[in-house]
């Protein structure tokens, strides 16, 4: 679990990690709890109440907006690319 910043590496952790599947000793959850910002899986964010791709307009305005470390299209950090799997 982790709280501000401590929830961005909980969720990065969740991200890369290759925690092996059940059954195992113990059960792992990552538990990310208000963190300034997440990374989300893919290009769509959240407007208007559901998730939707930026218009074209944001996306000139903001042509890194899927970026690390608000996205994963690019500019991974090392040890994310390295991550196998």
């Amino acid at each position: 679990a982790g709280h501000s910043s401590g929830g961005q590496i909980v969720q990065r952790h969740a991200i890369f990690s290759r925690v092996p599947p059940r059954p195992q000793p113990f059960a792992v959850r990552h538990v990310a709890a208000n963190p300034s910002s997440y990374a989300y899986f893919g290009p769509e964010r959240w407007r208007g109440g559901r998730l939707a791709l930026p218009d074209a307009a944001a996306r000139v305005r903001c042509p890194d907006y899927d970026s690390w470390h608000w996205g994963l299209a690019s500019r991974l950090p090392p040890f994310a690319a390295s991550t196998p799997g």
